[in-house]
């Protein structure tokens, strides 16, 4: 069980924000249908008044994601594998995204959808469409974006990886409304929008120059995880759900929460939350651990918070805690469209 906390961990800060997937089998077309108009549900209406030129602006974007991967346990001291582990679960998040002009490329925007440590990327326009690829030797993603009127969107996009140990893949659907025609969350005149920072002895909020978000996601995640162990030839298939929010900043400063419930027969066995945030160059990442972890009280929890809430024209996200050495964190994020 510990290595599925350990992986878990590790996984957990990964795909905090949700990827997703592309097919064109007409069973893969007709899900699109079904849960692209399911999503279309929990947005806004199309605001008419804004503009129409261009993509560039402020998003309010529902997704649902479908994740698989396989992870192998390595035994180092007898140099042979000692079991698998196989993570499925299906993810449902609310965005603010900011489209952005990609002045660095011909007729391209940069969509800012908190995909964390692969950065933002480039999409080229192509009629009403926008759409990337990138391949290397250990992943490749995808994704496309229709647009209707540059006021609205519907798209998808795929992400697979794999290396000597694990292998996944993540399959989203995307709808989106645009809400602003700024792309800066400081200027969005009508957007009532809050930020609060506290940690390392420091606060920020909105207006401060090192504070400029680029997007913020809220998830909830439900799935299951199978244990499959070699020197017992014993599978244990346990239940996970798991709820988290992203904030993160242009330059790629992010602040993230998470909690997470493990269960096997009904049965808890593992209650986890972590933070981390590495806003202002100020790093901090914090687990509730586990003895044979090997971390610092500086990097435990002592005590978590976290709260989360989206309707149509609103979302909101708070974390607030302590570590084992008194260091405390919090966190408050709310928008409301007016």
């Amino acid at each position: 069980m510990n290595q599925i906390k350990l992986v878990l961990s590790s996984l957990v800060l990964v795909v905090l924000a949700a990827c997703g997937g592309k097919s064109n089998s007409d069973s893969t077309d007709a899900e699109f249908l079904k849960v692209s108009a399911e999503l279309r549900q929990t947005l806004p209406q199309v605001d008419e008044s804004l503009s129409s030129q261009s993509p560039e602006g402020i998003w309010r974007v529902a997704s649902n994601a479908v994740h698989s991967s396989s992870h192998e346990f390595y035994n180092e001291e007898i140099q042979e594998s000692s079991g698998f582990l196989d993570i499925d679960f299906e993810s449902s998040s609310q965005l603010l995204v900011i489209i952005q002009k990609d002045h660095t490329a011909e007729n391209a925007y940069i969509v800012y959808k908190c995909d964390g440590y692969r950065g933002e990327k480039s999409w080229a326009l192509n009629g009403n469409a926008l759409s990337y690829k990138i391949f290397n030797d250990s992943s490749e993603e995808a994704g496309e974006l229709v647009l209707d009127n540059n006021l609205s969107l519907v798209g998808r996009s795929s992400y697979e990886y794999h290396d000597s140990n694990s292998d996944g893949k993540n399959n989203t659907i995307y709808t989106g409304v645009k809400i602003s025609d700024s792309i800066n969350y400081k200027e969005a005149q009508n957007l009532n929008i809050d930020l609060q920072i506290n940690q390392r002895d420091t606060s920020y909020q909105l207006s401060d120059y090192v504070i400029n978000p680029s997007c913020f996601s809220i998830s909830q995640n439900e799935g299951e995880l199978k244990e499959y162990t070699l020197a017992t030839d014993s599978t244990e298939t346990y239940s996970r759900s798991s709820s988290s929010f992203v904030l993160e900043m242009m330059g790629g400063d992010n602040i993230s929460a998470y909690e997470e419930t493990i269960m096997l027969d009904s049965e808890v066995v593992v209650d986890n939350s972590g933070y981390f945030s590495d806003v202002d160059r100020q790093r901090l990442q914090l687990f509730y651990c586990s003895e044979d972890w090997g971390l610092s009280d500086g990097e435990c929890l002592e005590s978590f918070e976290m709260t989360t809430n989206a309707d149509v024209n609103a979302m909101s996200a708070s974390s607030k805690g302590e570590s084992l050495t008194g260091e405390t964190f919090e966190v408050n994020f709310s928008y409301r469209q007016e």
